[in-house]
């Protein structure tokens, strides 16, 4: 590689520190030689405003900002189409010269960027977007998502929920799209000395804004201390943004206010060894595609209390399993209370295990070492012919989205899935590294539909309809009997639900439905035998992502006659088992 150059709408700035942060860590995991890298910052300003060419120098390369006049609040494509006129016109003599373009954010900048590529240049695409689901509602950013992905070698993304709509959106693209994270400096981010036991210490880093939940944050912090007021306790929240000031307002009307500290922003090395000396991190964002801090905070050997809003989801499923981190509903629940009081009571007994997962996931030497690759034109996002092979199955929806988050787990994790489920769309959308089967032909037993009728669906509903409707009478009460009434309430609804779509799907099509497998249909294990042969010998291993798949497995070794090594779906057990699988593959 002899010029890179990195193309982005932000960057990293003194007066917007935490923008752009994705684009410099990024740049300097690849550890490439200064006088070789160049950043374009196609920044958007106010009409009227000097649009001089600004160049500045840092250690690791050179940053170039080239401002771009355009109306506030100007539709995504408008601004596309205007950096796409920037870079023709306006772009600097590295950019036309450069072999290798690292184009950040698909749409505006890396569409702009696959209309105006340098001659000679391999152009790799980053999303980093949240309002991914946006774009692809509209047709013409639809549009020109696709055009940008059909000209982009490769494309890359910070989680892989995107990345599954990206490719369900488009399927002939697919093998283009890879969800890669983002890279931590693991030697700033490294492991304190001992794992907390207590979540005295809390901790918050980022941009302080509604979105990001500080708010809430806080008033849960404010709330523990009013339970735990005989132990001491600090809340420093590392960042700046807008609702500084009402956040401010909040921790002055409580007698625990002093404890909430604002500081502002510190750099890399200052947050490590905050964190270093911190008991939990607390992040309940609205939405992250990857959520960075969190892993940070996972690698530094913290707790981690953060909410299901995508990205952490998957990247901290280990440490959730194992006791390190806790999700909580994106809304506040009445019981969140509860749920930290139970997380801090376990913490001691928790494993902190999840900081070698990520390291080796998303440390910045791993991470450069992919990008350096495919800067070259290789694909280091392959698995080998002698990779661990692990199946999943699933049968029902719940499942599907279990062997779906899964099979990302076991694909970062070096070795093959074979992921065994139906609907056959649901394949497209997985990573190209999985091999699917469709399982839409799988056969059941004879009487399978009046089996389900009488013994699941028809109990079901007599049972539990009447025991909702009393459990909703209790769940109007306050106190602990109320919201554990209204937990039960919502447990009770979900299986109302299933059985009542099971119902639905009985008259439809009762020999689609899945029953008890006494039986499989040829075909189905026979394409399982042509994807992996190696599955269906003894010992092989499976995950069992919902119950039905337990039958379905049990049938599957009485057809083919193979014994199985059964596993319980879960992120701590799946990582054992790859864990297993390449030590003995070594």
């Amino acid at each position: 590689m002899h010029r890179l150059v990195v193309v982005a709408p932000w960057f990293a700035t003194p007066d917007a520190p935490f923008a752009g942060v994705f684009v410099r860590e990024w740049t300097l995991a690849m550890n490439l030689d200064p006088e070789q890298v160049t950043v374009l910052h196609l920044h958007v300003v106010a009409p009227g405003t000097a649009t001089a060419l600004e160049r500045r120098e840092e250690p690791w390369g050179s940053v170039i900002r080239i401002p771009i006049p355009l109306e506030p609040n100007a539709p995504r494509i408008d601004v596309a189409r205007a950096q796409a006129e920037a870079l023709r016109s306006r772009a600097p003599q590295e950019y036309w010269e450069a072999d290798v373009v690292h184009a950040h954010v698909g749409l505006p900048t890396a569409w702009a960027v696959t209309q105006v590529p340098p001659p000679k240049a391999r152009v790799v695409t980053v999303e980093h977007a949240s309002y991914l689901s946006t774009l692809l509602k509209r047709d013409d950013t639809r549009q020109a998502y696709g055009e940008m992905l059909e000209e982009t070698s490769m494309h890359l993304m910070s989680g892989e929920r995107e990345a599954r709509m990206v490719r369900g959106a488009f399927p002939a693209l697919r093998e283009k799209v890879v969800a890669v994270g983002n890279p931590v400096n693991e030697a700033v981010f490294r492991a304190r000395a001992e794992a907390p036991t207590h979540l005295d210490h809390w901790l918050y880093a980022g941009n302080i804004t509604e979105a990001k939940g500080v708010a809430r944050a806080v008033e849960l912090y404010l709330a523990w201390r009013s339970r735990s007021p005989e132990r001491e306790g600090s809340f420093t929240i590392v960042g700046q943004g807008p609702a500084a000031r009402d956040i401010r307002a909040i921790a002055d009307a409580s007698q625990w206010g002093h404890e909430v500290r604002l500081v502002g922003p510190r750099a890399a090395s200052e947050l490590g060894e905050l964190m270093r000396h911190s008991d939990v991190l607390v992040h309940l964002s609205h939405k992250e595609t990857f959520g960075l801090t969190v892993v940070e905070a996972a690698m530094c050997g913290m707790a981690v209390i953060t909410t299901r809003c995508g990205g952490p989801q998957d990247t901290l499923a280990e440490a959730f399993d194992r006791g390190q981190a806790l999700l909580l509903h994106v809304e506040p629940r009445p019981e969140d209370m509860d749920l930290v009081q139970r997380f801090a009571e376990q913490l001691p007994g928790a494993t902190f295990s999840a900081a070698q997962h990520l390291q080796r996931r998303y440390g910045s030497q791993a991470f450069g070492a992919q990008l350096r690759a495919v800067s070259d034109g290789l694909n280091p996002f392959t698995t080998s012919g002698d990779a661990a092979v692990v199946g999943l199955l699933a049968t029902t929806r719940q499942g599907v989205r279990l062997a779906q988050h899964l099979a990302s787990i076991v694909v970062g994790a070096g070795a093959a899935p074979v992921v065994c489920l139906a609907p056959k769309e649901e394949l497209g959308v997985l990573d190209s590294r999985a091999r699917g089967v469709d399982l839409s032909g799988v056969g059941t037993a004879p009487g399978a539909a009046l089996y389900l009728r009488v013994l699941y669906i028809w109990p079901l509903l007599l049972l539990a309809l009447p025991a909702r409707w009393f459990v909703a009478k209790i769940a109007r009460f306050d106190g602990r009997g109320g919201r554990y009434a209204r937990k039960v309430r919502r447990a009770l609804s979900r299986r109302i639900d299933a059985a009542r779509q099971r119902k639905q799907a009985l008259r439809t099509d009762p020999p689609g439905v899945s029953g008890p497998f006494w039986r499989v249909a040829p075909s189905v294990g026979g394409e399982i035998c042509r994807v992996e042969p190696t599955l269906l010998k003894v010992g092989s291993s499976w995950i069992i992502c919902d119950g039905q798949s337990r039958a379905l497995l049990k049938a599957l070794e009485k057809e083919f006659g193979f014994r199985a090594r059964r596993v319980d779906a879960s992120a701590a057990d799946v990582a054992e088992l790859v864990a297993d699988h390449l030590a003995r593959s070594t």
